[in-house]
C-alpha cells in the first residue's frame, strides 16, 4: 500500500482537536495553583503554631504572662521568625493571648491558672499589613514545675 499525503481538513481536523484538550487544561491550571497555595499557607501555619507552642513549653510556667501575654510575633513567607522591625516584611502574624483554662461545663477555672494555661493565638495571612485569612488556634500549657 502507497502512504497517502494528509489532507488539509484532516490536519485542521487533529489541530482542532489538540486545541480543545490544550484549552481545557490550561482551564485546569489556576485552580491547581489556588490549592498549591492554600496547601503551603496550611503548611507555613502549622509551622508558626508548631514554633509558639515548642517556645510555649520550654519557656518557664512563671514567665509565661510576660513571654506571650497580648504579643505579635511576626513571620516572612517561609514561617520564620522575624523581629518587631521587620514587621512591614511579615506575610503571616501571630497574635497571643495568655487566657486562664476553660472546659466545657465548668463555671470557674481561674483556680487551675496555677497549673494549667490557654494560649489562644490568632494566626493572620496577607501582604503589607492586610490581612487576607485568618485562623485562631488554642494550645494549653501545663506547669512542668518551673
Amino acid at each position: 500500500q502507497e502512504a497517502r499525503p494528509s489532507s488539509l481538513v484532516e490536519v485542521t481536523m487533529a489541530i482542532g482537536i489538540v486545541s480543545f484538550a490544550l484549552v481545557a487544561m490550561l482551564g485546569v491550571v489556576p485552580i491547581g495553583l489556588s490549592t498549591m497555595r492554600e496547601a503551603m499557607d496550611h503548611t507555613v501555619e502549622s509551622h508558626i503554631i508548631g514554633q509558639i507552642s515548642a517556645e510555649a513549653l520550654s519557656t518557664p510556667f512563671s514567665r509565661l504572662g510576660a513571654t506571650f501575654s497580648n504579643k505579635t510575633f511576626y513571620f516572612d513567607d517561609e514561617g520564620s521568625a522575624l523581629a518587631a522591625g521587620q514587621a512591614a516584611d511579615a506575610h503571616y502574624w501571630a497574635t497571643v493571648e495568655l487566657v486562664p483554662p476553660a472546659f466545657p461545663g465548668s463555671a470557674d477555672a481561674s483556680g487551675l491558672t496555677d497549673s494549667l494555661w490557654t494560649l489562644h493565638i490568632v494566626l493572620m495571612t496577607g501582604v503589607s499589613g492586610h490581612a487576607l485569612d485568618t485562623n485562631y488556634y488554642n494550645i494549653q500549657v501545663p506547669n512542668s514545675g518551673d
